[in-house]
């Protein structure tokens, strides 16, 4: 996994692919895989600004997740439906990122093709 660039309050911030292990674990005590995956349809903003809050934390910063919650609700005030969800669907995939770190890509099979885990 590359480094993960987070800006934030113009301020840039990077969590390097070493540190995205700890940071998965602090990640994962505020929400699960599975939940953030289903935020893709129900988001809880709340649960995704403590995930940020402790993201840019994490990587250096000074934030609370009150102050992320209401730079969320700023950027997405007056949005269109389909921009709105464009927004929510990146937040979610940086956290994705971070969770999974380590995964596999692919498997390899005997003969060198990629399979699919079943």
């Amino acid at each position: 996994m590359p480094a993960i660039k987070i800006d934030w309050a113009d301020q840039k911030y990077t969590i390097t692919e070493e540190d995205s292990f700890e940071l998965g674990e602090r990640i994962e005590d505020i929400v699960s895989l599975s939940a953030l995956a289903d935020m893709a349809e129900n988001p809880n903003f709340r649960r995704i600004s403590r995930c940020y809050a402790e993201m840019i934390n994490f990587a250096g910063g000074s934030v609370t997740p009150r102050e992320i919650h209401s730079a969320m609700m700023d950027q997405i005030k007056g949005q269109s439906e389909e921009n709105s969800l464009l927004i929510i669907q990146s937040a979610i995939t940086k956290l994705m990122d971070v969770l999974m770190d380590g995964a596999p890509e692919g498997l390899v099979g005997d003969d060198g093709k990629k399979i699919s885990p079943s």
